[in-house]
């Protein structure tokens, strides 16, 4: 058995304390009984027991044990399943250069960059999706999958910096989209570039001949504003601790580079989009094109059995209600 949400056991070091609470309360009470008189005389006249308020004590405490148990969604049981992929091939390349830590969009260029790729990834369940990684360079950080928990992992993993060569390598991230959706099972092949792109290295025509030869189509997300702002340089806290100057000690501005970005999109048969609803745009597209079956998993998971957890808390708060706490005396 594993329990789904098993933080939530915690709450069970608070039983303890509520028994010493009660053990307190009880001995409270049988002090001022005792100071107000005799302590048989007064059980007999006023028909309460100490006994039966410990049993209605102790089935409240079961019953609480087991409803802490039942919302930690206790599991067992496991069943198999195949969940088979019917979508696209689609590449996220994802700008990790320097230049993304501008502030222009908030909280930067790469945290919304996160932050949409994740949408992406939620809007286009169904879809096998890969992640590159690059800036001078360009490297694969997650092949395509379906399993989207591992994706999430990868992304949170990635950083600004990361990759220590400068620059923003749009040849080498279109060649190493193409490259990995080779591979791909589905008929339609997409590669989704994120970036501002800035200080471009290399000249991506070729790879751009190499994706329309490979019937790749290529969508464009900018991120950042078309004015010039400053490049945060930031600790490892993500502190800012002063903003990048060039050699004449000038602070460096950057802004989205859109015409690069449009030919790109426009060549391949793909579009070219900026904005809040950029992403929602791409993956409005995507989802128009014809899919095909991109292989199946395997998963196994576990039965919830909580519904047991509940009635036993259920019987034992029933039972503790139906016992008087005091029985009438004949006299």
């Amino acid at each position: 058995m594993i329990f789904h949400q098993e933080e939530l056991l915690y709450l069970l070091f608070f039983i303890p304390l509520i028994v010493i609470g009660y053990y307190f309360s009880e001995r409270k009470r049988t002090r001022l009984l005792v100071e107000f008189g005799n302590m048989v005389l007064l059980n007999r006249s006023i028909g309460s027991g100490t006994g039966r308020r410990k049993l209605k004590f102790f089935l409240f405490i079961i019953a609480v044990i087991f409803m802490i148990l039942a919302v930690a969604q206790p599991q067992f049981g496991m069943m198999s399943m195949v969940m088979k992929g019917r979508g696209v091939d689609i590449m996220v390349a994802l700008d990790t250069s320097k230049s993304m830590f501008a502030e222009d969009v908030k909280p930067d260029r790469f945290e919304k960059a996160r932050f949409e790729i994740l949408n992406l990834i939620e809007r286009l369940r169904g879809n096998s999706i890969g992640l590159i990684a690059f800036s001078g360079k360009a490297f694969p950080e997650c092949p395509m999958t379906l399993d989207y928990g591992v994706l999430r992992m990868v992304l949170d993993s990635l950083s600004v910096g990361m990759i220590p060569v400068p620059g923003t390598a749009l040849e080498e991230a279109i060649r190493m989209g193409v490259l990995s959706l080779k591979r791909g099972r589905a008929k339609t092949k997409v590669l989704v570039l994120i970036t501002d792109g800035e200080d471009q290295a290399g000249d991506p025509n070729e790879a751009l001949d190499l994706a329309i030869k490979e019937g790749v189509r290529i969508f464009t997300v900018g991120i950042g504003s078309r004015e010039g702002v400053p490049i945060p340089l930031k600790d490892t806290n993500g502190k800012i601790r002063g903003y990048k100057t060039d050699r004449e000690g000038k602070r460096v501005l950057t802004r989205l580079h859109s015409e690069v970005l449009e030919h790109i999109s426009l060549k391949s048969g793909g579009g070219y989009f900026t904005g809040p609803d950029g992403i929602k745009n791409v993956t409005d597209q995507i989802e128009e094109m014809e899919k095909s079956d991109i292989g199946s998993r395997h998963m196994t998971l576990y039965e919830e059995r909580f519904q047991y957890f509940v009635a036993l808390a259920l019987l034992f708060l029933i039972a503790e209600m139906l016992i008087p706490e005091r029985v009438a005396r004949q006299v």
